[in-house]
């Protein structure tokens, strides 16, 4: 019942709850689309392929890239935001980042989910630091979380606030080794209501 000629497909964002700012968005979107509008939505073409967005949402799309993934962890649609950026020359006013002090600006990354920092939670696995840039491996309580997007991007963004001498923030999610509660702080065990093993 798709007519070709007259479907697209649609890509979009899922709004931030407006509490948490618009520092990234809270997913996205990709779906057909067989009704779109020249005056609300961005209309372009890839590979022969008619692409739709709202205008809207251009500027959280900026700079995204997707690919279609096939891994042992799932398969499916990835959406790869560029991370944030601050001017060099403005970071050279304060000292490069520490790794205690990177891992205390994701303190602020809260899991909405649990509402656990994602430190206490044992999702960030290592933190490098290159020539002022950062780089985070992390995972996620289970590959199919909904919200890894946005905490991937709110650590990037919480990293550049908090810590000056930053100038870039990249973000690798890996699922080897599988995160398991045993990862998590006693604090955040105890939080849960969880036991000291």
């Amino acid at each position: 019942g798709i007519d070709p000629a007259t479907t697209a497909l649609r890509v979009d964002v899922r709004p931030t709850p407006a509490p948490m700012g618009d520092a990234a968005p809270a997913g996205y979107v990709l779906d057909l689309a067989a009704n779109w509008s020249q005056q609300e939505d961005e209309v372009l073409e890839s590979q022969g392929i008619r692409i739709v967005c709202r205008k809207e949402s251009l500027p959280q799309l900026e700079g995204v890239r997707i690919d279609f993934r096939d891994e042992a962890a799932g398969r499916g649609f990835a959406f790869d935001r560029p991370g944030p950026k601050r001017d060099a020359a403005e970071a050279q006013d304060a000292p490069p980042p520490t790794e205690d002090e990177v891992r205390s600006a994701l303190e602020y990354v809260i899991d909405p989910e649990v509402g656990i920092n994602i430190v206490d939670l044992g999702l960030v696995y290592d933190i490098a630091i290159e020539q002022r840039q950062v780089k985070l491996t992390m995972t996620m309580t289970t590959p199919a979380c909904p919200l890894s997007e946005h905490i991937k991007q709110d650590a990037q963004h919480n990293v550049l606030a908090r810590c000056p001498g930053a100038v870039g923030v990249q973000t690798e999610l890996v699922w080897d080794p599988p995160w398991s509660p045993k990862m998590m702080s006693a604090q955040a065990r105890q939080q849960m209501g969880w036991a000291r093993e």
